[in-house]
């Protein structure tokens, strides 16, 4: 049977095993393939790079081994991206940087190792990331610090800036000093040598804000 014009095809939570047919890839004009939730073995087809018109792909906790494809940076169509919940291994393509359009994309609770491709930097339309519990290292490309619901401060990864420099994780908001020993001030506001001065710094860590204290002695 001729199913070139099928345009979606969700079969969610059918309870379906055993390996994905290789002829998924013959669907020439398929745009949101959805076989989350089942029993699915075996690799994630390359022939999925086949499918031009492909804007969702959802293959997510099924018992997907092996690695990403690389193919998969052909779809330069794709606005959804979920492998989460598998058996992934491996380094995730720099080829996904490619993914222009891409708007949701989530790779969280595989066994996936390396690093975070810095091209992903790029992807402005990027508006929900997941990625935890892999065993991911290196640095976060500081571009994902636009996106708006993620994951990224679980992984305990430092932000990355864009020459490559590793961002800090603490950014100062506000600071403030003080005299520790009233004595210590001269009549036009200065400090004399030897004064124990307290800095208060108010920093940001990623998101959480909290005081720190640091003492500096002239």
């Amino acid at each position: 049977r001729n199913h070139s014009n099928l345009a979606e095809l969700d079969l969610l939570d059918k309870q379906f095993g055993g390996e994905t047919p290789p002829a998924l890839g013959d669907f020439s004009n398929l745009e949101v393939l959805a076989l989350g939730q089942n029993r699915l073995t075996g690799g994630i087809l390359p022939q999925l790079a086949r499918l031009p018109h492909l804007e969702g792909l959802n293959l997510a906790h099924n018992r997907l081994s092996g690695e990403i494809p690389a193919e998969l940076g052909q779809l330069s169509k794709l606005e959804m991206l979920n492998l989460a919940g598998n058996r992934l291994v491996g380094g995730i393509p720099e080829t996904l940087g490619c993914l222009t359009n891409l708007e949701r994309l989530f790779l969280s609770d595989n066994q996936l190792r390396g690093s975070i491709p810095s091209e992903w930097g790029s992807l402005n339309y990027l508006t929900r990331v997941s990625l935890s519990d892999n065993r991911l290292a290196g640095c976060v490309p500081d571009g994902l610090s636009h996106v708006s619901s993620n994951d990224l401060a679980a992984l305990g990864l430092p932000f990355r800036g864009p020459r490559g420099v590793a961002a800090p994780d603490l950014i100062i908001e506000s600071w403030d000093w003080a005299a520790v020993d009233p004595r210590s001030y001269e009549n036009r506001g200065g400090v004399k040598p030897g004064a124990s001065i307290e800095f208060d710094f108010r920093v940001q860590n990623r998101g959480h804000g909290h005081s720190a204290s640091t003492f500096l002695r002239y």
